[in-house]
């Protein structure tokens, strides 16, 4: 398993119980974990999903290219109330950083 510390007792813990409740192997593919937030491109206008930091790592600012039009944007995370939200910005607009 290419996770580590204690964060992995809890999910071989998880899986275990996974696997004794529905009588599988319990393998749970990593991607299905994690979470998603809608950013708009500020170049194409399309909604996308990326990957969002967990609550306690933002605020942050990230590059990122879109996948709609493959322009490069940035993306501002903020955390309101528990939930992740995504802002995207051109790399040429003043952003929430100067």
């Amino acid at each position: 398993m290419s996770y580590c510390g204690i964060h992995a007792l809890k999910f071989d813990s998880y899986l275990n119980q996974k696997a004794a409740y529905t009588g599988t192997s319990g393998c749970v593919s990593l991607p299905s974990l994690m979470h998603t937030t809608p950013v708009t491109c500020p170049s194409c206008f399309q909604e996308f999903e990326v990957p969002s930091p967990s609550y306690n790592e933002v605020p942050c600012d990230v590059d990122y290219d879109c996948e709609i039009c493959c322009r490069p944007l940035r993306i501002l995370f903020t955390e309101e109330e528990g939930e992740v939200f995504g802002t995207a910005y051109g790399l040429g607009e003043s952003g929430p950083y100067g």
